[in-house]
C-alpha cells in the first residue's frame, strides 16, 4: 500500500490485480534525443511543461530546434518549478535563443 516503484520506461512491471486501474507512472526524467522534434515538437513540450509536476530531467539532443521553438520552450518552462536539467545539444539555436531559458 502506497509502496512507490521506480519504473524505466520500456521495462515491464509485474502488477497484481488488485492494482489495476490504480497504476500511475510518474515520470522523472525523459529522453526524446533525434526524434526530428523541431520547433513544434518543442512548443507542444513546452506547452506540457506547463502543468508538470513531476520531470525533473528532459533530453532533447539533436532535434533541428531553432530559436523559435526555444522560445515556445521557454513560454512553457516560467510555469514549471521542477524541471531542474534540461540538455539541448545540437540543436539551431543560438545564443539569443539560449537567452530565453
Amino acid at each position: 500500500r502506497g509502496a512507490g516503484r521506480e519504473v524505466v520506461i520500456g521495462q515491464s512491471v509485474p502488477m497484481r490485480p488488485e492494482d489495476m486501474g490504480k497504476a500511475v507512472v510518474v515520470l522523472r526524467a525523459l529522453s526524446l534525443s533525434e526524434t526530428q522534434l523541431k520547433d513544434e515538437g518543442a512548443a507542444s513540450i513546452g506547452q506540457g511543461l506547463r502543468n508538470n509536476t513531476m520531470l525533473v530531467n528532459l533530453v532533447l539532443d539533436v532535434n533541428a530546434i531553432t530559436n523559435v521553438g526555444m522560445e515556445r520552450l521557454a513560454e512553457g518552462l516560467t510555469h514549471n518549478s521542477t524541471l531542474q536539467s534540461l540538455r539541448m545539444r545540437q540543436n539551431q539555436v543560438a545564443d539569443q535563443g539560449m537567452i530565453e531559458v
